[in-house]
């Protein structure tokens, strides 16, 4: 999917890091509203390893 919007702006004649600035500055200013899906929960078990918990947001 990011191929072709890549094409897309090449094709436009637009540098593909401007799109990718509007849309994170879009997010970042809430124009475009943005809710993660997940929650990652990082802790160590008692052998002193990494250990992810993943929590599953549900709407």
């Amino acid at each position: 999917m990011f191929e072709s919007l890549r094409n897309f702006f090449e094709f436009l004649g637009v540098h593909p890091f401007w799109p990718s600035l509007v849309a994170g500055l879009s997010i970042l200013y809430g124009l475009i509203p943005y809710e993660p899906v997940a929650k990652v929960k990082k802790t160590k078990d008692k052998d002193g390893q990494d250990l992810y918990i993943i929590y599953k947001r549900h709407k």
